[in-house]
């Protein structure tokens, strides 16, 4: 999943096949300057499932996400500063393909 804003920042969460992995990239998801270790990289944690389904629950408000995954087994938590809300979402399959099966956005809170 990738959610983007007018200023070409992106938050990329999904999951790397290669790795066995979900991971979270905040390299370009807003304002990562003031240290040189905050989005050095990807966060990665293993996949805890051998289905070959993928089950992923996504919570965002301005600046956080939390992932929770093979029925909450493996959990992403992450925080990010974008310039501007994230107002798009994109779906990407990398060099692969993906079937979606359902999905379902419920805002917490009114904009």
């Amino acid at each position: 999943l990738h959610l983007a804003n007018a200023n070409n920042e992106v938050l990329r969460i999904g999951y790397d096949r290669t790795r066995q992995a979900y991971f979270s990239d905040r390299t370009q998801a807003g304002l990562v300057d003031f240290s040189e270790k905050f989005a050095a990289g990807h966060h990665y944690a293993p996949r805890a499932s051998e289905r070959d389904e993928l089950r992923m629950h996504l919570f965002l408000d301005r600046a956080s996400l939390e992932l929770f995954t093979d029925d909450g087994e493996v959990v992403i938590t992450d925080i990010f500063f974008p310039t501007v809300p994230f107002d798009r979402l994109f779906i990407e399959a990398g060099d692969g393909t993906v079937q979606l099966i359902g999905g379902t956005i419920w805002p917490l809170i009114n904009p």
